[in-house]
């Protein structure tokens, strides 16, 4: 008897999970199925500029290329300055405090250098990714407006007297 009561609690619970898993399932995509537009705030350069356009978009990531570039070219001088500075260190075998300072001070350069190319290369990302949202923004606004456009029935305006431009 307690067999026959443990299973059917088991076969109920598990009936209950299944049902869940589907409704959330149903659930989600109903969501996604009419999910409602979202807008971004705009993009900021640096400088404070609104970025409105793609082509604003795209002189903004040219600009962080070249930034990204000079930063890389700096951190390879810099990792050249102290791998000559610790093969130094090594021949002289006892160094001064400044010889010291200047190889610390080195290295935080280098520290320093390559977290600005990884937050370059992020704001890099992040402007390829809304340069491309912008872009399929646009396409989707051609297309909605080209529709309410092609479904105006010109006959009817016209017998209202107003102007038709084109």
């Amino acid at each position: 008897m307690l067999f026959y009561i443990v299973s059917l609690i088991l076969a109920t619970s598990v009936l209950i999970v299944a049902v869940l898993i589907f409704v959330s399932e149903d659930l989600s995509a109903f969501k996604n199925k009419y999910a409602s537009r979202t807008f971004e705030l705009p993009i900021l350069s640096p400088n404070g500029q609104i970025l409105n356009t793609v082509d604003d978009l795209e002189e903004e990531l040219s600009y962080l290329k070249e930034k990204l570039d000079e930063k890389q070219n700096e951190i390879e001088k810099s990792k050249l300055k102290v791998c000559t500075a610790s093969d130094s260190l090594k021949k002289l075998g006892e160094t001064s405090d400044e010889v010291k300072k200047y190889y610390l001070k080195l290295k935080n350069d280098i520290i320093k250098s390559e977290k600005e190319c990884l937050d370059l290369q992020d704001q890099i990302q992040l402007y390829k990714e809304k340069q491309k949202k912008l872009r399929q923004e646009v396409k989707d606004n051609v297309k909605y407006y080209s529709n309410i456009l092609s479904n105006i029935d010109l006959k009817s305006i016209e017998m209202q007297d107003y102007e038709i431009v084109q």
